[in-house]
């Protein structure tokens, strides 16, 4: 059948797995389009001359103000910070991965 895919508005992202849909048979669509608002995760890193921090925040910015979900600091790497790591949000199984980086 024919497809579509979401245009979202400015400030808003394609819903991971609701980008595109089919048309199927009966007249109706695979799934919904969806979009949403992003959240930045940012965590750890060097917050001074000589000072580093495994802290983890996530920020609304659509509504400019902090998220409130309890997130554990980083785990230390051979006893200090990572820093220039990538954050990855798996949506299916709700983890949030840190790859690459850097620790003393």
């Amino acid at each position: 059948g024919d497809t579509c895919r979401v245009v979202c508005a400015s400030g808003y992202m394609v819903t991971p797995g609701h980008g595109n849909v089919t048309c199927l048979a009966d007249g109706t669509w695979d799934l919904d389009l969806q979009c949403e608002v992003p959240v930045v995760v940012l965590s750890g890193g060097q917050i001074g001359e000589g000072v580093t921090d495994s802290s983890v925040e996530i920020l609304d910015l659509h509504s400019y103000k902090q998220c409130k979900p309890i997130i554990p600091d980083m785990p230390l790497q051979n006893s200090s910070h990572r820093s220039y790591h990538n954050l990855i949000y798996r949506p299916e199984t709700e983890d949030i991965l840190a790859c690459n980086g850097l620790s003393s």
